[in-house]
């Protein structure tokens, strides 16, 4: 544990699970997971409240749709920032795969949304998907009463990493080395160079779909 988890995520699930607060169930533990974290961003300025929260809305509802319809969970909703985890309902073998098919839904789902709104899709956003794989702690946590999934490790950090790399790679989808393994990357996956000297995998949907990377 004290290899893979933040010393204060130690503390606080030892915490929870001595106390009881953590509904963790016999499901949980260490396995093969994957996260994936979606900005939408670039929403222009001076837009009217109540236009933006709407696009917004519709923005999350059509991620959110997406993720569940892959057997992921959502996470949280931060800002303009959707996490989401795959592998609390899903195989250690499908979960990755899941999270890519999840990605590219999520791109096809927002491109369908643009058309429906004619004249206001100016208002939606762009887009930035990072999605990394690995092995980690998968479990409920929470305060008693409420519970949820979540996923812990350094795969989340890996994904809100990539997503902030994919605008400057001019890509809306960058996966992690372990996520092209998983999926079998060849024609899928293009093998990308990053500023910091790394490598990912970049998808870069069919121009048809109309998705604008973040920049």
């Amino acid at each position: 544990l004290s290899n893979s988890l933040p010393e204060e995520i130690q503390e606080q699930l030892v915490r929870s699970v001595e106390s009881g607060t953590a509904d963790i169930g016999a499901d949980a533990g260490y396995r093969e997971a994957a996260v994936l974290v979606c900005r939408l961003a670039g929403a222009p300025e001076g837009v009217p409240p109540a236009a933006l929260a709407l696009s917004m809305d519709a923005q999350f509802a059509r991620v959110g749709k997406a993720v569940r319809a892959h057997g992921g969970h959502v996470e949280a909703f931060a800002g303009d920032t959707v996490t989401a985890s795959f592998g609390a309902f899903l195989s250690s073998d499908r979960a990755t795969r899941a999270a890519l098919e999840s990605a590219q839904e999520i791109l096809t789902a927002l491109a369908r949304l643009r058309e429906e709104m004619g004249d206001a899709a100016p208002l939606l956003a762009s887009v930035g998907i990072g999605i990394a794989a690995g092995v980690a702690f998968v479990g409920r946590l929470g305060t008693p009463g409420r519970t949820h999934w979540h996923v812990l490790g350094g795969i989340i950090e890996r994904a809100t990493a990539l997503q902030a790399q994919a605008g400057a790679a001019g890509v809306p989808i960058l996966c992690s080395a372990e996520v092209a393994a998983a999926v079998g990357h060849p024609g899928m996956l293009i093998e990308t160079a990053l500023g910091d000297g790394t490598h990912a995998y970049a998808w870069t949907p069919e121009p048809w779909l109309g998705v604008e990377a973040i920049r």
